[in-house]
């Protein structure tokens, strides 16, 4: 199941990035789903999100504890991944 709503705030945080040149290139967000880990000891929501930059795809595992938006999570997320 799809989240929509979640997945047009993924794609703010993305722009949001562009638009800052924290990340080289355009992504565009393809779905964001519920992703199926349970982990009692977590206290949150996993999230898989699908980007594309028009040459490769790749997903993002988010747990979303709701202590930061949806949409900064994300933008903490891709810059990790960015950094590695």
């Amino acid at each position: 199941m799809g989240y929509p709503e979640l997945q047009v705030k993924a794609q703010d945080a993305v722009d949001e990035l562009l638009s800052e040149k924290q990340i080289p290139s355009k992504l565009t967000v393809e779905c964001v789903v519920a992703a199926p880990i349970a982990d009692p000891a977590d206290s949150g929501d996993y999230y898989s999100i699908g980007f594309s930059d028009g040459q490769e795809s790749f997903s993002l595992f988010l747990l979303w504890k709701r202590t930061l938006s949806f949409k900064d999570a994300v933008r903490d997320a891709i810059l990790q991944r960015y950094e590695a």
